[in-house]
């Protein structure tokens, strides 16, 4: 069983609230409320897309490649070992908000263009809405 509700007015929250108290305690349920403001596969697929194209210019396989732009645009945190060493890593890019992915894409378009490369924009393959 999975209901979704789009909470665009009171009516609508009213018929969420209605279907919760309904629900069965006695049946293991998750419950998530989300923004609905995560990145899109879209963008996902666009920027690997932009990754595979500078790496070829670049000689870096698009694994390296996103490392190191991670580590130049992306906050930093902290992780320890098993062995209890500490190091900064950039945050994964998993959990990016659209706008968050979308600047990504943006000054992944602009290292191409101070590459010289011309970078494809994302309509023609059919990728609508990726910033």
């Amino acid at each position: 069983m999975s209901s979704i509700f789009i909470l665009k007015d009171e009516a609508r929250r009213q018929n969420c609230i209605s279907y919760l108290t309904e629900v069965s305690i006695f049946k293991p349920l998750t419950v998530t409320i989300s923004t609905g403001n995560r990145k899109t596969r879209n963008q996902e697929a666009y920027w690997h897309m932009l990754m595979g194209i500078i790496a070829d210019h670049t000689g870096d396989t698009p694994e390296v490649l996103k490392m190191k732009l991670k580590y130049e645009w992306l906050p930093l945190e902290p992780i320890k070992t098993l062995a209890g060493k500490e190091y900064l890593v950039p945050i994964t890019t998993r959990n990016l908000t659209k706008m968050e992915y979308a600047d990504l894409i943006n000054r992944t378009i602009a290292l191409g263009a101070e590459l010289g490369l011309v970078m494809p924009l994302a309509s023609f393959y059919g990728m609508e809405n990726v910033s």
